[in-house]
C-alpha cells in the first residue's frame, strides 16, 4: 500500500477490531481525545473517523509543540498519542543504528521533552501513564529498510512510567507493540475488547493480576 492510498483510507466505524480510541470514546463519551501523529495515514487509517478525535499532522518539531499547546489549552484531555517520524525517516534514508539515525533519535528526544515539559507545566505528569514506544526496529536484512522477521527488525523499544507502575520493573520477554493497546485501556480503568489480541503484561502494574 502507497502512503497516497493509505492516505485516502479510513478505518472502518464498525470494525470488530476497535481502536483503543473507540474504546476510550464509548466509556468517555464527551472526553477529549487527540492524536498528533507526523505520519498522517495513522490519523487517518488507524483511528476511526467519526468519533471525535482531535487529529493533525505536521513535521516533527511543529507536531511536538502544537501537541504541547494542545495540552496547555485542554489539561483535561483524556488520551493522546503522539507519532514522530525522523527517527524512521532517517533509517531509511542513512541506515538504521547509523550516526545520522541516532542524531535523530537525539531529536526525537528533545520533541518528547517539549510535550512532557508542557504536561508538567499543568501538573499532569503525577496522574499521567506516559509510554514510549518505536513501532519497529531495522536494518535487519537491508541497511535501511525493516518488515523482515529479523530479530533487528521486530525488536522494538518500549518503556512506561505513571501510577500503578512498579518502579524498576523489568519489561517480560514477549511484549509485542500490540499489548500497548491493553496497557492504555487498563490504566483508563477499561476492559480490553475480547478480539483484541494485546495482553497486559505481567508484573507491570501493582496491582494487576494479568495473564502474561
Amino acid at each position: 500500500m502507497t502512503n497516497d492510498k493509505a492516505a485516502q483510507e479510513t478505518y472502518p466505524d464498525d470494525s470488530p477490531y476497535p481502536s483503543v480510541f473507540r474504546v476510550a470514546r464509548d466509556a468517555f463519551p464527551e472526553a477529549k481525545l487527540a492524536a498528533f501523529s507526523a505520519w498522517n495515514p495513522i490519523n487517518h487509517g488507524i483511528i476511526e473517523s467519526s468519533i471525535g478525535v482531535h487529529k493533525l499532522s505536521l513535521k516533527d518539531r511543529e507536531l511536538a509543540q502544537a501537541a504541547a499547546a494542545y495540552i496547555r489549552e485542554n489539561p483535561d484531555l483524556k488520551l493522546m498519542y503522539v507519532e514522530l517520524d525522523y527517527p524512521d525517516a532517517a533509517g531509511h534514508q542513512s541506515g538504521y543504528n547509523t550516526p545520522e539515525q541516532l542524531r535523530a533519535i537525539e531529536e526525537a528526544d528533545e520533541n518528547t521533552g517539549v510535550i512532557l515539559q508542557a504536561m508538567e507545566e499543568m501538573d499532569l505528569l503525577k496522574d499521567s501513564l506516559v509510554i514510549v514506544v518505536s513501532d519497529h526496529g531495522g536494518g535487519g536484512e537491508h541497511p535501511q529498510q525493516h518488515g523482515s522477521d529479523h530479530p533487528l527488525d521486530k525488536t522494538i523499544f518500549w518503556a512506561c512510567a505513571g501510577p500503578g507502575v512498579i518502579p524498576d520493573t523489568t519489561i517480560p520477554d514477549g511484549i509485542t507493540i500490540m499489548d500497548t493497546a491493553a496497557v492504555v485501556a487498563y490504566a483508563l480503568g477499561l476492559d480490553a475488547p475480547p478480539t483484541w489480541e494485546a495482553k497486559l503484561p505481567r508484573g507491570l502494574f501493582a496491582e494487576a493480576g494479568t495473564e502474561r
